[in-house]
């Protein structure tokens, strides 16, 4: 891996871009939501009508519940100076394995940085705790920590 600081950086702020769009998708949906509860007109079915409004309102607080939680995410990924080196992988480290390349920070699936694939992945993996030489079997496959950021 090349430029350690800069891979990090590039990671972090991939990976900050997804959940500020994901952010943005949920508050739209959440204007649409109320725009379609507040311009529903009362029928004279009014069950239907309460009915309608309350799903709306469920799915307004559903989508302000997950801003809140990828509020949450940004937070602790704040918390990742992608100047510091580990000699241990930690929260933010940034891994390279015969097996391919990790990002331990949060799960979001597979970022791409100059090319490289990076899987980013919880601190809740079997790379919690190991070092560079290290390795370990995970779901039948033998990985060999060869670099660590």
């Amino acid at each position: 891996m090349r430029h350690p600081i800069n891979i990090k950086q590039q990671l972090l702020e991939a990976i900050q871009q997804t959940l500020l769009n994901k952010i943005e998708e949920l508050q739209q949906s959440i204007i649409a939501a109320k725009e379609s509860r507040d311009n529903d007109t009362k029928s004279s079915a009014g069950d239907k009508y309460e009915t309608g409004r309350a799903m709306m309102d469920i799915e307004i607080a559903k989508n302000e519940t997950q801003i809140n939680n990828i509020k949450k995410l940004l937070n602790q990924l704040s918390q990742i100076n992608p100047q510091n080196q580990a000699t241990e992988i930690g929260f933010g480290s940034v891994v390279s394995t015969n097996q391919g390349n990790y990002f331990v920070a949060i799960a979001t699936g597979n970022i791409f940085v100059e090319d490289v694939p990076f899987y980013t992945i919880s601190l809740a993996s079997p790379l919690k705790g190991k070092s560079k030489g290290d390795s370990f079997t995970f779901q039948q496959k033998e990985y060999e920590i060869e670099e660590l950021l």
